[in-house]
């Protein structure tokens, strides 16, 4: 197999079980036949310490509600965050057919198709109910995945987005549009990018780290976080799919 290096500056793509390095295609069941020294990390996010922004997107990415999570919430399990903000939609306007589905549903591209337009679904009621939702998702999400977490803290102090025009859960703009690190350009921060910064910061005072935004870079801001919570997790060994210069510089982004 071709070693393409620590970083790949080309385009990843995933689309229903199918990876696209380029203009070539491989079948995720056969993953040995994908090129060594591909950084999936980097591919799906862009951090930018000058506009000190963080956004994100792609079922890859540990932020995303795509990304498999399972969890159990007031007793029911959960593959993942759109699995549970889907049900959660449901129940408000007491769809049980379409929550019924939902659940047993094995995507999270199907459970999100299902839960656009619930039977008896109010859009007003739903903006109103939807920030309690994600929220109750990410804080039981961030806790029981403690890697997520760290990745989570890490971003500190930068303000994060979802790059979806999906609104009101993201920031109106693509991952690859122009302009897009600058939050100057977004139509609103979103619902997640709210969200994760609670979370954030809920983390941070559970592990007494410091907060002091626009006293630090966001450089020095990551190095420091990641000695003082190594210190008090034992945690010494970088998150898988990240490298020092992955909280420094600007990554690749999914097409």
């Amino acid at each position: 197999m071709k070693d393409l290096g620590t970083v790949y500056e080309g385009r990843v793509k995933v689309i229903m079980g199918v990876l696209r390095i380029d203009s070539t295609f491989y079948k995720l069941c056969d993953m040995a036949s994908i090129p060594n020294g591909i950084d999936f990390a980097k591919e799906n996010r862009i951090q930018d310490d000058v506009f000190g922004t963080y956004c994100y997107f792609g079922i890859q990415h540990r932020f995303s509600n795509f990304n498999s999570t399972p969890l159990m919430i007031d007793g029911i399990p959960y593959m993942n965050g759109e699995q549970y903000i889907e049900a959660e939609k449901c129940r408000l306007c007491e769809d049980k057919e379409t929550l019924h589905e939902i659940m047993n549903c094995c995507t999270p591209w199907g459970m999100k198709e299902l839960g656009k337009s619930p039977n008896g679904h109010d859009e007003s009621k739903w903006r109103i109910k939807a920030p309690d939702v994600a929220y109750k998702f990410c804080k039981a999400k961030f806790h029981e995945y403690p890697e997520y977490g760290q990745t989570l803290i890490k971003t500190y102090p930068l303000l994060i987005a979802e790059a979806t025009t999906e609104r009101p859960w993201g920031c109106g703009m693509g991952l690859r549009e122009q302009g897009v690190s600058n939050s100057k350009n977004w139509k609103e921060q979103g619902i997640m990018g709210i969200t994760l910064e609670r979370v954030r910061a809920e983390l941070m005072e559970e592990f007494g780290l410091p907060r002091n935004p626009g006293t630090q870079s966001a450089a020095h801001s990551f190095a420091s976080l990641n000695n003082s919570f190594d210190s008090q997790t034992g945690v010494k060994e970088p998150l898988e799919g990240e490298t020092d210069m992955d909280a420094t510089n600007q990554s690749q982004t999914t097409e």
